[in-house]
Formats: C-alpha cells, sequence, structure tokens
C-alpha cells in the first residue's frame, strides 16, 4: 500500500503536473533506449503502434495471450507469446501494456510479465497522456492536471465514506487519475451486482428505478435473487435497439412479473429537453451530438408522486446531471443510490459529495465490479438497511486496505453521567405513569400492553428472537392481566420499563432506529393516560348523547354478537385480550416495520389521536354496554380501535406482518362489537376515516427514515400497460 496520503500526493505544483504528463512517456522509454513491446494488439495496441511512430519510435513487436494471434502481424509488427517477448526483450526493453477494458486487470498482467522476467512494465495512462488528442477524455481517464485543479473537492470527498475498503478504493482511483498507476486498484470481486448483500438488504416493497437497463441485465440480477418478491421495477432506457431487447425479455416473463416491470424510453437528466442519442445498442450507447433526438426528462418530473426506494444509474457520463433533476425524489423518498462513479475522471468525487448533500444522513460505500476502473459503484444507503456488521476492510475482494483506527476515550465523560441521569428521570416518568394508570381507572390489559411494547422494540433492536415468543405469550399475560392478576401486572410493567430504559441508552448511543423505538416505547404508555385524560374531558363537555340513534341504525347486530360472547366466560376473555391488546399490536408492527412505512405509520396515529377530538365533540356516543353511564367516554364514532387496528395492516412492512394486521383488524371489528363498545356505524364510519388518514400520512413531511418504502400510491404509468406514461408528459411523436 503506497503510504503517501493524498493530501501529500496532491501537493504536487500544477506547472509539475503538467510538465509530468507530458513528459513522462519519453521519460519511460529513455530508460530503456526507446525500446518497447506493445503488450496487447487490439484497438488501443495498434493505435498506440501509429501515436509512437509517430515520434520516431517504432516498437519491437507486439506481444499478447491470445493464442490465436501468435505469428500474425499487425501493422509490419509480429505478435509474439509472452514466454518468448520474454526472452527476446524482457531485460532491456520497455513493456507498455496496450489494453484497458473491463475484462482487464493491470495488476495480473503486470504480475504476468514481471514473473517471465520482464522488468520495467508500465500501463496506458502515460501513452494517453502524451497523446491525449487521441485518446483523451475516454470515461474516467484524462490529463491529471484537471484532476489537480479540483484537489479540495477530492480531498472533502475522501473522508465521506463510512469504511476504510470503499475509502481504499477511492484512494486508489484518485492514484490512478493522478499518477497513472493501476496496481492500487481492486482485483477480481466474487461477483458483479448492483445489490451487494454486505452493504444493505432488500424488501418486498421495495420499487426500483433503472437509470441505463439497456437489455434488463440489473431486472434479471434482481429476479435470479428474489423472483417476484418486489413491488415494482421501473426500467428507463433511451437507446432504441436496448429498448426493443428489454421489451423482448419482458414480453417472456410470466405474467405476475410482466405487471411489475415498466418500462419507460426517455432519457434522463437535469432539465427537460431534447437531446441527441447515439442508439447502437451497445452498453456504451449514450448522449452524441450525431445521435437522433430523443425527450430527456429529470426524474423529479416523471415520479413527481410515485415514491422509489431504489435508484441506480450507468448512463455514460449524464448521472450528476440526472442526480440534479431528482434531487426533490431523492430527498423525499431517501431511497438507495447505486451510482457509476467512472464514466468521467470527475465523477468520483463530485457525485459522492453530491449525493452527501441531499442525503446527510446516508452512509456511502464504493465497490469495483470490473476490470482498471470499470464498473466503479458509489452506494448511498439510510442507516436503517445498512448490513454493516458483515462489513470488514478488504471482505469480498483480493484488496488490501489500512487498518481500522480505533479511537479512545479514557476517564469519565459527560455522555455517561448524562446517560445515569436519563435512567433516573426513566424510573420518575414510569412511577408517575403508574399512579396515573390507578388515578384514572386504565383497564389494566392496556396498561400491560402498553407497557411491553417496551420490551418488543428493544429486543426488536437487538435482533433476538425473543420478540416472536413474547407475541405469543403477551395474550396470556394480558387475559391474566384482564383478570386482575396484581403480581402478574406489575411483573409485565416492569419488564416494559427495562426494555425502554434499554432502549434509552441505545437511543443516547446516536443509532436513528434506536432514537425512533425510544420515541415509541415511551409514547404508547402516556397515550394510554392521555386517552383517558381527554375522554374524560369530552365527557364534560357533552351532556347530550346520540346513542339513541345509533342503536336505531344497529338492527340488532352488535346485540346478537354481544349476547353470544357474554354466554360464555371463555369467550369473552378472548374478545378482551384482543380489545386490549392494540397498543402491543402497535409495537409489534413498529418493531418489524422500518423507514418511510415506519414514519407514515407513526403520522397516521397522530392525526388520528388529534382529528378524533372533534368527532366525539360533534356525534357523542358511549356505546350500548356503557348506555346510562353519565361517566362513560364518548369514543365510539368513529371508532378508533378499528382505525388504529386498519392502520396497521396498511403500512406493516413485511408480508407475514402485513397479514398478521389484517387478522388482527378483523379480529379488531368483531371485538368491538362483541364487547358492547361500539355501534355498527362506528365501524363503517371508521372506513373513510382511515382512507383519510392514510392520505394525509401519505403527503405529510417524513420525521422518520428507514428502510422499507410507503405502500403504493399513484404510479408512474399505468399497472395494465408494459410502457410508462406520466400524465403530465406529451405523448412521443
Amino acid at each position: 500500500m503506497n503510504a503517501e496520503s493524498l493530501s501529500e500526493l496532491l501537493q504536487e505544483p500544477l506547472d509539475s503536473v503538467m510538465h509530468r504528463e507530458q513528459h513522462a512517456l519519453e521519460e519511460l522509454l529513455r530508460t530503456r533506449n526507446n525500446r518497447v513491446v506493445l503488450f496487447g494488439s487490439g484497438n488501443l495496441g495498434r493505435r498506440a503502434a501509429g501515436a509512437l511512430q509517430g515520434i520516431g519510435v517504432k516498437p519491437l513487436a507486439f506481444s499478447d495471450n491470445n493464442r490465436e494471434r501468435w505469428g500474425a502481424h499487425v501493422d509490419g509488427l509480429e505478435i509474439l507469446p509472452p514466454v518468448k517477448a520474454a526472452e527476446l526483450y524482457g531485460t532491456d526493453s520497455v513493456f507498455l501494456v496496450t489494453i484497458w477494458n473491463e475484462f482487464h486487470w493491470f495488476r495480473e498482467t503486470d504480475q504476468q510479465l514481471r514473473e517471465y522476467g520482464c522488468d520495467q512494465v508500465a500501463p496506458y495512462t502515460f501513452l494517453h497522456w502524451r497523446f491525449s488528442e487521441i485518446f483523451l477524455p475516454c470515461l474516467l481517464n484524462d490529463l491529471p492536471h484537471k484532476l489537480y485543479q479540483e484537489s479540495s473537492c477530492v480531498l472533502a470527498a475522501e473522508n465521506i465514506w463510512s469504511e476504510f475498503e470503499s475509502r481504499a478504493i477511492f484512494n486508489a482511483n484518485i492514484r490512478l487519475r493522478a499518477r497513472g498507476d493501476l496496481n492500487g486498484l481492486p482485483g477480481r470481486p466474487t461477483e458483479n451486482t448492483y445489490f451487494p448483500k454486505e452493504i444493505f438488504s432488500l424488501s418486498d416493497q421495495d420499487r426500483f428505478l433503472d437509470c441505463g437497463a439497456t437489455s434488463g441485465e440489473m431486472t434479471q440480477d434482481l429476479i435470479r435473487k428474489r423472483g417476484d418478491r418486489f413491488d415494482l421495477f421501473y426500467a428507463l432506457e433511451a437507446d432504441n435497439v436496448s429498448f426493443s431487447r428489454l421489451k423482448a425479455y419482458r414480453d417472456i416473463l410470466p405474467e405476475p412479473l410482466q405487471a411489475k416491470l415498466r418500462l419507460i424510453h426517455f432519457a434522463v437528466g437535469a432539465t427537460r429537453e431534447v437531446v441527441h442519442f447515439a442508439h447502437s445498442g451497445q452498453t456504451g450507447a449514450k448522449i452524441s451530438a450525431e445521435g437522433l433526438p430523443v425527450e430527456c426528462y429529470p426524474i423529479d418530473e416523471l415520479f413527481a408522486d410515485t415514491p422509489l426506494t431504489f435508484i441506480k444509474m450507468d448512463i455514460e457520463g449524464a448521472e450528476y446531471d440526472a442526480l440534479r433533476g431528482a434531487a426533490k425524489v431523492i430527498r423525499r423518498d431517501q431511497p438507495i443510490l447505486a451510482i457509476c462513479v467512472y464514466h468521467t475522471q470527475n465523477d468520483i468525487w463530485r457525485i459522492p459529495l453530491l449525493v452527501r448533500e441531499m442525503l446527510p444522513e446516508h452512509r456511502l460505500y464504493l465497490r469495483a465490479y470490473e476490470g482498471d476502473g470499470f464498473q466503479t459503484v458509489m452506494y448511498a444507503v439510510p442507516p436503517d438497511r445498512c448490513m454493516t456488521a458483515s462489513l470488514s476492510a478488504g471482505s469480498e475482494t483480493n484488496f488490501v486496505t489500512e487498518p481500522r483506527q480505533v479511537h479512545s476515550n479514557s476517564g469519565p465523560s459527560l455522555k455517561s453521567f448524562a446517560l445515569v441521569c436519563l435512567w433516573v428521570v426513566l424510573i420518575l416518568l414510569y412511577v408517575t405513569f403508574a399512579a396515573c394508570v390507578v388515578t384514572f381507572k386504565v383497564r389494566p390489559g392496556f396498561a400491560v400492553s402498553a407497557f411491553f411494547g417496551g420490551a418488543i422494540l428493544c429486543f426488536s433492536f437487538n435482533k433476538s428472537r425473543v420478540p416472536h415468543l413474547l407475541a405469543v405469550a403477551t395474550p396470556l399475560f394480558c387475559l391474566a392481566a384482564w383478570c386482575h392478576v396484581q403480581p402478574l401486572i406489575a411483573a409485565l410493567m416492569m419488564l416494559g420499563c427495562s426494555g425502554t430504559i434499554v432502549l434509552a441508552f441505545q437511543a443516547a448511543s446516536g443509532s436513528q432506529i434506536a432514537k425512533q423505538n425510544f420515541q415509541i416505547a415511551v409514547l404508547l404508555p402516556l397515550s394510554v393516560a392521555y386517552a383517558n385524560f381527554f375522554n374524560k374531558l369530552v365527557a364534560n363537555l357533552t351532556p347530550n348523547l346520540f346513542d339513541a340513534i345509533l342503536l336505531k341504525a344497529d338492527f340488532g347486530i352488535g346485540a346478537v354478537l354481544r349476547n353470544w360472547t357474554l354466554a360464555n366466560s371463555l369467550r369473552l376473555a378472548a374478545v378482551n385480550c384482543v380489545y386490549e391488546n392494540l397498543p402491543l399490536m402497535i409495537a409489534i408492527v413498529f418493531a418489524y416495520t422500518k423507514g418511510k412505512a415506519r414514519g407514515q405509520l407513526a403520522r397516521a396515529l397522530c392525526f388520528g389521536a388529534i382529528l378524533a377530538l372533534p368527532c366525539y365533540l360533534l356525534v357523542p356516543a358511549v356505546g350500548p354496554i356503557h348506555a346510562g353511564d353519565p361517566h362513560a367516554a364518548r369514543n365510539c364514532m368513529p371508532s378508533m380501535h378499528l382505525v388504529w387496528a386498519a392502520l396497521l395492516w396498511l403500512n406493516a412492512g413485511p408480508i407475514w406482518l402485513r397479514r398478521a394486521a389484517f387478522v388482527f383488524t378483523l379480529l379488531t371489528a368483531f371485538t368491538i362489537l362483541a364487547t358492547g363498545e361500539h355501534y355498527v356505524l362506528d365501524l363503517l364510519a371508521a372506513v373513510p376515516f382511515t382512507w383519510m388518514l392514510q392520505k394525509l400520512s401519505e403527503s405529510a413531511p417524513m420525521p422518520l427514515r428507514g428502510n422499507v418504502p410507503v405502500k403504493k400510491s399513484a404510479s408512474v404509468g399505468d399497472a395494465a400497460s408494459p410502457h410508462v406514461k406520466p400524465s403530465n408528459i406529451p405523448s412521443r411523436p
């Protein structure tokens, strides 16, 4: 590993850099009296031979690993096997490697030639610099002085990576651009993918946007890995030939997958315009002055009303402008980004800096999947989706990185003192709430369920299997609590308290998910107490009730279910258990739902708590079981119990949890009638109320950030249509 830091590397004066890029090749050739063998007889090698002869240097021969070319002649030069070329010229000639493509790793060729006895092996970079008018710019290759002119940006980008392997790959790429050194680049990876499992996880609800889909390679990789376990996949390709292949691939897929694959035949950029595109059908097809006109749109316009959770860009140098045109969508949805950063010299630092500005809390990673700088991809990942436990410097690659630096702090700190104070405050908070439970006569099952949520969230954060056991055992606990087993109630409350206290310590450590869990764990029991307070307030303001009217519209349905339930004590205990487990179900759904769906659910629950109060004031009713009780809560219309259960179902993350929440919603609808807490009209009113809360939560700013997307909303194209045509974009001519 080169011990020279980037800051030391970039201190070279600009005039010295410009002199080096113009004279490095001649200085190299002079060390061997202008004797040079070109290793690589392809297009670059033939052009190199012509350029060298233009300055009076005639190569001795070509050499190549391709056996089929041995013995042939190119431009009057024989193509020799590597072993023979090394025997003839290895000690007195420069072996100039004139190979640069995605399937070639210079470090392997360098090692091969040195083992054969070649003691002066050089890469193509010096050749590029000397004949820049012929070869440059070419993707990541350009004159070094241009990098030095942006040295402040390069140094700023060096320190934004989330692990040392990424930083080492970045440093190696900068050394390639500055000094022409390819030996520092990573070796062959174990896999070429946009879904590195050691960096982030995928979700069944992911919505992908593939910018530069070509013939559907990323789609095929996703289907191999996930089958149909994703929400939608938008494949965007401007090249006519590639788009035809993409369409043909879509047409052979099973119908369920066809419905999930939306094709977009546009280019993307910073602004809405018409660009010219070279329709070659190759992976390098790009915007070109000689191409045919193509409509170009910013992603902000294409996906103004459509959430995305994963955006990939491999669009031949247009990535920077496309990101600028996607700024609103990126800030709104906080997606995973997979952006190619090898199409221009400065993409590798300017794109990460731009992404850091848009997504300051995302973690940035860098990986190289092909040879000699090709397919270098930057990933920006929300913290809650990072698989940081499996990351280590140099893992999964033949690549040596710098050792991790550990900074320690000895002695007591202010943070430790703050944690102790926080623990004391929490204990006092829960002692106070225990008094509130007694004062407001909160149903024991509600209290236990609410407190137990803290333990559920705590264990889920630690990725233990305990939540599954708790989810099974808790209904039995709440059943015992409903029977007023006071020691058990106290024990379960203490478990919830301890779980929330543990969450407080985890939140203080800075983890985003721990902070969210801590907020929810504290709000659950407090919401139970505050709900009782506001119910009493509404009761004092509404002496006249609507129960008689609601009872007439019940058509006796509630009475039948109520009588059937009361006839058996076990049935009564079961429905009460379901009714009182709502706070616990909220905690379970929050524990397993991450990111945008979690934030959306939090907003929906908060909006419901606020908007339910005017409904209770307008239509006060106590429910059939509380008829005649002037102090009963006026919380019937709409049934917030059913509203909150339905919101859990609509926003639950994993499929298994969504199904469980759906069953819980059905049981809740039955339970609130069977217990006599509500009328049939309360259930009917809950449906539009739930829809309104869901829409409000989708459009409101997002307070919580993470790794699972929001539920389906308006998509860019009709689900039945294979092509995407946004309503605000005109038809193609």
